[in-house]
């Protein structure tokens, strides 16, 4: 099994954005940081060329929920997709939930983790 959840489409990269953004919203995460890869790298100096951004989304409640059950569930969160460029085609992924809390030893935190990844993979679909 792969760690990763990842959707392509054929939307222009601007487009994608802000589609995933709103099907984000209609699951109640939010967009926490929108980390654009490539001007990052380029005002560092660095020869990048390709579209590449990272997003880190959360859904409060859910957040809550796992920080009550375990401090150390703070280390996956917030939630990461990944969102970029390779030939004529865009892709989202989405390091997978389920496979980051296998490291926390709490079944109810694992429920949740399945809960949070339907909920993501159901916008990835809904983006693209």
């Amino acid at each position: 099994m792969t760690f990763d959840y990842t959707v392509s489409s054929d939307k222009p990269i601007e487009t994608l954005l802000t589609d995933l953004e709103a099907s984000l919203k209609d699951i109640q995460f939010g967009v926490l940081w929108p980390f654009n890869v490539k001007e990052t790298l380029q005002n560092k100096g660095q020869d990048f060329d390709q579209d590449y951004y990272i997003y880190e989304v959360c859904n409060p409640p859910l957040a809550k929920k796992l920080l009550d059950r375990s401090n150390l569930a703070g280390a996956f969160l917030p939630c990461k997709l990944v969102i970029y460029e390779s030939g004529d085609k865009r892709y989202i992924t989405l390091p997978k939930p389920t496979k980051q809390f296998t490291m926390l030893d709490d079944p109810e935190i694992h429920q949740l983790a399945e809960e949070i990844e339907v909920k993501l993979i159901d916008a990835l679909h809904k983006t693209v």
